[in-house]
């Protein structure tokens, strides 16, 4: 028979959330969940190549800016945006994004 998930989340026992509660941002959550974050990662491998020479030329440190999966593509006029704060930075920023540098 066909249960819609409000069925199935009104009859659950337990859920599991790939989530850290100091990484994520406040929620409320049932009684009943538990939380697994970091259960997933993996050891961190070490840098190399140009990334890695870029964060030891970083004298004050850099800033990983990221989106996460969901953001493709950020309008031209929020890039520029970007852009120019983080050029009032006095770090080194690593940002993967699909744009075309303005200068």
């Amino acid at each position: 028979p066909y249960k819609s998930i409000n069925d199935i989340a009104a009859t659950a026992e337990i859920f599991i959330a790939e989530i850290d509660h100091i990484l994520d941002y406040p929620r409320s959550m049932y009684p009943n969940t538990k939380l697994i974050g970091g259960s997933s990662a993996s050891p961190a491998k070490p840098l190399d190549g140009d990334l890695k020479k870029f964060v030891d030329e970083s004298k004050n440190g850099i800033i990983v800016f990221t989106f996460g999966g969901s953001v493709v593509d950020v309008p031209p006029h929020i890039t520029s945006k970007l852009i120019a704060a983080f050029k009032q930075l006095d770090l080194g920023v690593i940002w993967k994004v699909n744009i075309t540098s303005p200068d």
